[in-house]
C-alpha cells in the first residue's frame, strides 16, 4: 500500500480494479446522482402572465415583440411549447426554467451531456435539450 505524505492534488483520473466471472458478461455500471435542479433554474413560472413574460424575455429581442410576433417568427415550435407550457400551468404545476453547463460541477456536466432523464420522478418534461 502507498502512504502519501505532503500535499495531495485533485486529480482529474481515478482507478479501479474490479473481478469478475465472465469478462463477456461485464454489463453497464448505473450511476445514481441527487440532483437539485431548482439551482439551475433561471425561471419560476406559475401564472400565464409569468409565462407569457418568459416567452418574450426568450425569444424577443425588444420592447415592441409581443407572442403572436414570436410565434410568427419563430414558427410552431414555440407555439406548441407555449401550450404545453401553458396546459402544465393550468394543471397547476410551477415551471422550472433553466440550463446546464459543460463547466460546472460533476453534476451540472453529466446533465448538460445528458439531459433530465426522462423518468425523473416528479418532473413532466416539457423540453430538454442535452448534448454539445
Amino acid at each position: 500500500m502507498k502512504i502519501r505524505n505532503g500535499f495531495v492534488s485533485n486529480s482529474s483520473s481515478s482507478s479501479f480494479i474490479v473481478a469478475v466471472d465472465d469478462i463477456n458478461s461485464v454489463e453497464k455500471v448505473t450511476i445514481t446522482i441527487d440532483v437539485d435542479i431548482t439551482k439551475y433554474a433561471d425561471y419560476f413560472i406559475s401564472t400565464k402572465e409569468d409565462l407569457d413574460n418568459f416567452i418574450i424575455d426568450k425569444y424577443g429581442f425588444g420592447d415592441i415583440d409581443t407572442l403572436e410576433k414570436i410565434f410568427v417568427d419563430y414558427g410552431d415550435f414555440e407555439h406548441e411549447e407555449y401550450e404545453k407550457l401553458l396546459d402544465a400551468i393550468k394543471r397547476g404545476k410551477t415551471i422550472i426554467a433553466g440550463s446546464f453547463t459543460n463547466e460546472g460541477q460533476q453534476d451540472e456536466y453529466h446533465l448538460a451531456l445528458n439531459g433530465i432523464p426522462k423518468d425523473a420522478e416528479g418532473i413532466e418534461i416539457i423540453y430538454n435539450e442535452p448534448g454539445f
